[in-house]
């Protein structure tokens, strides 16, 4: 399975890397999904790909710029997108894939006892986000054994929880910011901030501890219901579901990306399926859903290359299913994305190859590992290997 020639691919990272180089970074943003310690995992990964010191050199001298700076701070931020969690579990992450080694034992112990507060306290106040609140950290923390602590998390979520008896189904409150910049309660469906992110780390619960926690079993599997009762018409709306629903703002259709809809549902419902699907209904489905996908292949004039909602993390999603499923569709449509994003490079407009867009800046550089070079470049140096790649539990994908 090759995507590209590897000499073609080298270079590409090496062009992200130069591009890197010649920034000033901004010591303020130090957190995982935007700032320095996204970087210090890119630079990791390159070094390793491209059998240069230099930059394994370089992701520790950014690890510790993140620390000092978060040490530095007169108000601590825990989140995982952008707090002391991600630095943390950036570094967790290289120690357990040889980039680094933590020598002290008790190096983790303080930082996770604070993680393990306001992760308590962020759910206290309903906030169950995956990139800015409580379930980013109750993912990182479930690379500890912390039993005690996420019995007690999944205990505060259950209450926190909207069920339907008659419907045997569960949901939360998430919050999103309407047309009038109105925070509005609504039922999320999507991971980055919703209520897949949600089953992905009761699945990641059990496959940890087992059908032990008998509030896990009975929260993972009225979600899985509440996915099933929501299901759409996909002649009319294109999309099996809706990117969230209330009272007043329902938004139905949903796009081809990580952070919204179908293909990420699809993906943690296929896990979930391979967990324990005792009649094969649920892999069947989540199959079917995530099939219907690989034809949806329209863009915009101003979609992006980055990992969030761009083609290079569509790729990496289809090629992921591929090693799941042996399924050549999944192949076949990894490798039109794939393509699709190698087009969308231009290296006069951009050093690095690649720009991002939002709707408040437009076309613009951007380094990040979620919307920009970073997590391109790691997308770049996993695309031609025959295995899942280790980085993927950074977006819920492993």
């Amino acid at each position: 399975m090759m995507f590209e020639e590897t000499q073609r691919i080298e270079m590409r990272v090496s062009k992200i890397l130069k591009s890197l180089s010649s920034k000033k970074y901004a010591k303020n943003n130090v957190g995982i999904l935007s700032g320095i310690a996204g970087h210090a995992i890119f630079y990791a990964y390159a070094s390793r790909f491209l059998n240069d010191d230099n930059c394994l050199l370089k992701s520790n001298k950014l690890l510790k710029i993140a620390l000092n700076q978060m040490n530095k701070s007169e108000k601590l931020n825990a989140t995982y997108s952008s707090g002391l969690c991600g630095i943390l579990w950036a570094i967790k992450h290289l120690n357990e894939n040889d980039f680094i080694q933590v020598e002290d034992k008790n190096f983790f112990k303080d930082g996770n006892f604070v993680i393990e507060k306001h992760a308590l306290e962020y759910i206290m106040h309903g906030n169950i986000d995956f990139l800015h609140g409580s379930i980013g950290l109750a993912l990182y923390l479930l690379k500890f054994d912390r039993r005690d602590f996420h019995n007690e998390f999944i205990l505060k979520l259950y209450k926190l929880a909207i069920k339907d008896l008659k419907k045997d189904t569960i949901t939360w409150d998430f919050y999103i910011l309407n047309n009038e910049l109105i925070f509005e309660r609504v039922s999320n469906f999507g991971l980055s901030h919703g209520l897949a992110s949600v089953l992905g780390y009761l699945l990641k619960y059990k496959k940890k501890y087992g059908d032990t926690n008998t509030l896990c079993n009975e929260m993972y599997s009225k979600i899985i219901n509440y996915f099933l009762s929501n299901i759409q018409d996909v002649t009319e709306k294109k999309s099996f579901f809706p990117n969230w629903l209330s009272k007043t703002n329902n938004s139905y259709e949903s796009g081809i990306r990580w952070c919204y809809g179908d293909l990420t549902i699809g993906y943690i419902l296929l896990q979930c399926s391979l967990y324990n699907d005792y009649n094969g209904a649920l892999k069947l489905f989540s199959l079917k859903v995530l099939k219907h996908t690989c034809n949806r292949r329209k863009i915009g004039n101003n979609f992006d290359c980055g990992f969030c909602h761009g083609a290079f993390g569509i790729f990496h999603i289809y090629k992921e299913l591929y090693f799941c499923t042996s399924d050549n569709l999944f192949l076949d449509t990894a490798n039109y994305w794939y393509n699709l994003s190698i087009n969308k490079s231009n290296y006069n407009s951009s050093e690095s190859g690649w720009l991002s867009y939002n709707t408040s800046e437009s076309w613009h550089e951007n380094d990040g590992l979620l919307e920009g070079n970073s997590g391109i470049g790691l997308v770049l140096i996993d695309a031609n290997s025959e295995t899942k790649s280790n980085w993927s539990e950074f977006f819920l994908l492993s």
